[in-house]
């Protein structure tokens, strides 16, 4: 707990450089898919901002309780995938 997570995206030209990072369930993982029950950590699109650095907050509460944060509790297993093919036309790939 309160430490960070730097999510760095791949360099655009790069073979395989968009991708979106969902937080998922358990089942999502294990099957490689994508349900309605997820959330979107991480777009690296190309663009000039997801050029930068994410920086994820390993944090229980939110310092700022009015704003979507990803929070996490200690003991608990999160999963995190990518279904993305790695090309643009495939960054929204469901499974």
């Amino acid at each position: 707990m309160d430490d960070t997570l730097r999510v760095v995206c791949p360099t655009p030209g790069s073979e395989k450089s968009f991708l979106k990072i969902h937080k998922v369930s358990a089942l999502s993982y294990n099957e490689c898919l994508l349900e309605t029950q997820k959330t979107l950590v991480v777009t690296c699109d190309g663009s000039s901002s997801s050029q930068k650095p994410t920086i994820i907050g390993v944090r229980r509460y939110s310092p700022l309780p009015s704003t979507e944060s990803l929070l996490f509790e200690p003991g608990e297993t999160y999963y995190w995938i990518s279904t993305s093919s790695g090309s643009k036309q495939g960054i929204n790939n469901a499974q």
